[in-house]
C-alpha cells in the first residue's frame, strides 16, 4: 500500500507593515509507489521455447549463443542474432508469451526542501505573497503510466531495476519563486465626482513566476542489453555536459546551430560517429550506461501575468451596484519557453544507423505566446 512519510520544522516572525516571514525545512519520503516492470525478458543464451503449434519460424530448441559477425543481418543463422534481427521472442524463457507488464509497489521518492514564505497583508492598498522552494527531488519513477517525452518508466535492467531508474524526479525543480501582488491604486478613490468615477477605483494585480527547468533523459535509441525493453541509455564521454540544459533553440550564428546543440552536442556521448557499422551491444548482460536517467534539464520558467481591473460604484447604497472592467494578460512580456528536444542520439531509421544529426533540436514551444482578454462585468 503507497504511503508518504512527512516531517517540518519551521519558524514564523511577525514582521512590521502587517507583515510575516515563515522560514521552513520539509521533508518528504514517499513509499511503495506503483512501478512498472517488464518480465519474461529475453535472455542470452536462450533455448528457444516457442511452441511449435505457433505460427511462423520460432527455431524451436534451437540454442541462441552467438553473436553474428555482421550486426546487421538481417537474417542470421540458426543459433545467431544480430542487432537488425536479435530474435527477441524466441529468446524469452516463457516462449508463449511476449514481455509481461508487471506493477507492483517498488518505486520509492525522496524529497528536501528548504521553503521561505513572505506574507503582507492588506494595508495601504497592497497586498504581497512571496514564496522561495530550494529543494531536491529523487526517485525511482515519475509516473508508472504515461510519463511523457524525456523520461522513461520501465526499469530498464532486470538484475538491478531501482537503481537502473534512480535520479531526478521529473518534478525536480531545485528552485522555484512565486510573487503574488495586489494594489489599489491611492488616487480618488472615492470616486465622487464625474472625474472620480473616471478616474478612481483602479488595481493592479500580477502573477510572477520563475523556476529552475525540469530534468530530462537521453536515450541511447537501440536495446543496447538486448532484453527487448527500450529506454536504454548512451555513456557520457564528457563530463562537463553533465547537468546543463537544452535551453535555447535560437541560432549560434557563429557554428548554424541551436545554442543548445552547441552546449550538449552529440559528441559528449559514446557511442560516436566513429562507432558506425560496429555499435556496442551487449545481450544478456543487463548492462546500464553510464548516463543517469534525467542528468539534463530543459529550460525553466519565466513568466508574468498581469490584470488591470476599475470597479465602478454605480449607484445604491445598502446593495450597491457596481461595473468591473478586467483587462488580463498571459505571459505579459511574450517570452518563449522552449519544449523537450529530440533526445535520441542514435538514429536507427536508416540502414546501419547513424549519430542522429538533429539530436539535442529544440522544435517546439512549451507555453502558450502572449493571450490577452477584456471583460466587463455588472454586478448587483
Amino acid at each position: 500500500m503507497p504511503y508518504t512519510e512527512q516531517w517540518n520544522l519551521t519558524f514564523e516572525r511577525a514582521l512590521p507593515s502587517h507583515s510575516s516571514l515563515s522560514l521552513a525545512y520539509v521533508g518528504n519520503n514517499g513509499v511503495e509507489f506503483l512501478q512498472y516492470n517488464g518480465l519474461n525478458r529475453a535472455q542470452f543464451p536462450q533455448v528457444s521455447a516457442v511452441p511449435l503449434d505457433y505460427a511462423g519460424t520460432n527455431f524451436t530448441g534451437v540454442l541462441f549463443d552467438k553473436i553474428d559477425p555482421n550486426l546487421f543481418n538481417p537474417n542470421p543463422a540458426p543459433g545467431y542474432i544480430s542487432l537488425a534481427q536479435p530474435r527477441t521472442n524466441m529468446r524469452r524463457p516463457d516462449g508463449r508469451y511476449s514481455i509481461i507488464l508487471q506493477v507492483s509497489n517498488n518505486a520509492r521518492s525522496y524529497y528536501n526542501a528548504m521553503q521561505a514564505i513572505y506574507t503582507k497583508r492588506l494595508s495601504h492598498g497592497l497586498t504581497l505573497h512571496g514564496a522561495y522552494t530550494w529543494s531536491k527531488n529523487i526517485d525511482t519513477g515519475s509516473e508508472p503510466t504515461f510519463v511523457g517525452a524525456g523520461d522513461t518508466n520501465f526499469a530498464i535492467s532486470d538484475r538491478e531495476p531501482a537503481r537502473s531508474m534512480r535520479g531526478l524526479s521529473r518534478l525536480d525543480q531545485p528552485h522555484r519563486f512565486v510573487l503574488v501582488s495586489t494594489y489599489d491604486l491611492p488616487f480618488l478613490r472615492s470616486q465622487t465626482g464625474a472625474l472620480g468615477k473616471m478616474l478612481g477605483g483602479w488595481q493592479m494585480s500580477g502573477i510572477a513566476t520563475y523556476a529552475a527547468g525540469n530534468p530530462v533523459t537521453v536515450a541511447l535509441g537501440y536495446d543496447l542489453n538486448a532484453d527487448g525493453i527500450a529506454g536504454d541509455r548512451p555513456w557520457l564521454a564528457d563530463p562537463s555536459a553533465f547537468g546543463k540544459s537544452f535551453d535555447n533553440a535560437r541560432v549560434n550564428p557563429a557554428t548554424g546551430h541551436q545554442y543548445s546543440v552547441d552546449a550538449i552536442p552529440a559528441s559528449a556521448f559514446f557511442p560516436t560517429v566513429a562507432n558506425a557499422g560496429n555499435w556496442p551491444w551487449y545481450p544478456g548482460t543487463a548492462y546500464v550506461a553510464s548516463a543517469g536517467r534525467n542528468i539534463f534539464r530543459i529550460q525553466g520558467q519565466n513568466n508574468l501575468d498581469a490584470a488591470f481591473i476599475k470597479n465602478t460604484r454605480l449607484f445604491g447604497h445598502d446593495r450597491a451596484h457596481y461595473l468591473q472592467f478586467r483587462a488580463e494578460m498571459f505571459n505579459l512580456f511574450n517570452r518563449v519557453q522552449f519544449d523537450v528536444p529530440n533526445l535520441t542520439l542514435v538514429d536507427t531509421g536508416v540502414a546501419g544507423y547513424r549519430i542522429n544529426p538533429n539530436f539535442g533540436r529544440i522544435s517546439a514551444q512549451r507555453n502558450i505566446p502572449r493571450n490577452m482578454q477584456i471583460m466587463l462585468r455588472y454586478q448587483f
